[in-house]
């Protein structure tokens, strides 16, 4: 049986959104157990989840980053060095060089789920969303490549400068 982590950091992240004043002593002992279970819930590599490693992963991080804000001294550490883990491993996740993607691959700078997938925009966004909330500073360049990849999906010769033909599954002419 595999338990999605994803989808509970994402549940945690929404419940959290209720100003800590104005829960109840119940919401927040659902909020603090569900913490310290994602926590628990880490592989050694920084993933979070099995499945779709990088939505997985990304939401954790959008829960965790909103628990850190009023974490207590002792869980707070635990939360941001988890964190900065989640958030390495997404860095190596990026289609880049260090998957072996050249900058003239239509994938380069994006992400996909974690796996050899193509890379999609919607696993983009929750990685950088994530990375950005976990502390990557905005400079880094896993920003910088992302563009590459943004840029491609933009119908707009003068940023999108990746050149491919494709054939028309019709006449099979190139196009």
């Amino acid at each position: 049986r595999i338990i999605d982590v994803g989808l509970t950091g994402l549940a945690l992240a929404a419940v959290q959104s209720k100003p800590r004043r104005l829960r109840t002593p119940a919401e927040q002992k659902v909020i603090d157990t569900g913490i310290r279970w994602l926590l628990a819930n880490q592989a050694q590599s920084g993933s979070f989840g099995q499945r779709t490693i990088v939505y997985s992963t990304s939401s954790v991080i959008f829960a965790l980053s909103l628990a850190a804000r009023e974490a207590d001294a002792e869980l707070r550490p635990q939360i941001l060095q988890s964190m900065k883990r989640a958030r390495k491993l997404l860095q190596a996740l990026q289609n880049t060089e260090g998957r072996e993607y050249a900058a003239s691959d239509v994938d380069y700078g994006s992400y996909g789920y974690g796996n050899d997938e193509r890379g999609d925009l919607s696993n983009t966004n929750f990685a950088l969303d994530a990375m950005r909330q976990a502390g990557l500073p905005e400079g880094d360049e896993a920003f910088a490549k992302a563009i590459v990849f943004l840029q491609r999906l933009q119908n707009l010769p003068a940023v999108n400068t990746f050149k491919t033909s494709t054939k028309d599954p019709k006449s099979g002419a190139e196009v």
